[in-house]
């Protein structure tokens, strides 16, 4: 996580770094059970990128995040805002991909 963390603040103007990072966000989600504040931080952080490629990539990320973790009722508030943040996005694409998130949801 800590290197994900790195790419995502460190990653200058290659929007690619910080989609990669979404990405493996979510993987990490399904495989780590989505522990720990940090995940979520950083989706949230990239969530608000200049780049859709990013904003996709967070929307696909966001799904598997929230379904495999157990998160607190604060958190859940984090996960909702994000989720709001995707599903009006400008880009059709991300708003498309933002569904899963809100199915994870409930």
């Amino acid at each position: 996580i800590e290197l994900l963390g790195r790419l995502v603040r460190e990653g200058g103007d290659w929007f690619a770094k910080r989609a990669s990072a979404a990405q493996a966000i979510g993987r990490l989600a399904e495989l780590l059970g989505g522990e720990g504040p940090e995940p979520l931080e950083l989706l949230s952080l990239l969530s608000q990128d200049e780049s859709p490629t990013v904003r996709k990539a967070v929307a696909q990320a966001i799904g598997p995040l929230i379904r495999h973790s157990r998160p607190p009722e604060g958190k859940v508030q984090q996960h909702l805002a994000i989720v709001q943040r995707l599903a009006a996005d400008l880009q059709d694409s991300v708003r498309l991909l933002s569904v899963e998130g809100v199915i994870a949801l409930g």
